[in-house]
């Protein structure tokens, strides 16, 4: 998300929470970003997920469609497990996957998730959780 794409974001939701602030804040990118070639497993996006902004972690490209799973600072029931990365911080994988065209993706990128051996964890984690149902 860029500087602008950040102000229209707040202008159009006054009751936003400091915590959401800080984080649409630290996830401006500069421009000109660069926009990759290919999208993979472990590249991270900014994309709206309900009501927030947040980023989302690649975790598998088919065609032109990116499978991933939103990144939260919150501790919920809604949540997989807790994730440690140097680039995002600390904070919880969902239990979502959200589909999204390629095309969008590389638009929306953000960076790389630097912890690829959790990635894989998580993953395997939700994968489990699906097959579970």
């Amino acid at each position: 998300m860029n500087k602008q794409e950040t102000i229209d974001y707040i202008e159009n939701k006054p009751e936003i929470q400091s915590k959401e602030l800080i984080h649409l804040i630290k996830s401006i990118t500069l421009e000109p970003k660069t926009i990759p070639s290919k999208i993979k497993k472990g590249d991270v996006y900014l994309s709206v997920t309900g009501a927030k902004a947040r980023p989302h972690v690649v975790i598998k490209v088919v065609k032109d469609i990116a499978y991933s799973m939103p990144l939260s600072t919150t501790q919920d029931s809604l949540n997989l497990m807790p994730y440690n990365s140097r680039m995002f911080g600390t904070g919880y994988y969902s239990k979502s996957i959200v589909s999204s065209k390629i095309d969008i993706v590389k638009r929306s990128f953000i960076g790389v998730f630097d912890n690829p051996k959790e990635l894989n964890i998580a993953i395997r984690t939700l994968q489990s959780l699906i097959l579970s149902l």
